[in-house]
């Protein structure tokens, strides 16, 4: 830090960087404003500091350490699904990015349409053009819903 002609240090005193906080914080998905916040010092010198200290861009390192937050949540929902299957799979869609399967995805099955001409129904009172109508067939195997 520079100093004036009286000896004196110029400009507030630099304020510390906690890397192993930040780690933390990062690791339990906290955003920008939330870790400098804990580290009590502005986002921009959050920024800094953190490019400082890594010699990376701040979106790398917090990608990086996100990453081990994933490892918990991971361990963490093993340990729930036990206990409480709902707060398993919550956590799994927000954080692993989990999904329900809908049922067309579960079979796997072409749906059969048949498009059917009535030369008798009118669209209209103008057109004169025969109406089409569009029926799903069930397939046999699917069982025996209505469609």
């Amino acid at each position: 830090m520079a100093r004036k002609p009286t000896g004196k240090p110029v400009g507030r005193p630099e304020k510390p960087f906690d890397p192993q906080l930040f780690e933390q914080l990062c690791g339990i998905h906290c955003t920008r404003s939330e870790i400098a916040s804990m580290l009590k010092i502005c986002v921009d010198t959050l920024v800094l500091r953190v490019e400082e200290h890594y010699g990376e861009d701040y979106s790398l390192v917090y990608k990086r350490y996100q990453e081990t937050g994933k490892c918990s949540v991971r361990r963490n929902q093993f340990a729930l699904s036990k206990k409480n299957t709902a707060m398993a799979i919550w956590l799994g869609k927000v954080y692993l990015g989990q999904r329900d399967m809908d049922e067309v995805e579960k079979q796997n099955r072409p749906i059969n349409i048949n498009i059917v001409q009535d030369p008798y129904k009118k669209d209209d009172k103008h057109n004169n053009t025969p109406s089409v109508s569009v029926q799903a067939v069930p397939d046999s195997s699917m069982g025996s819903g209505k469609v």
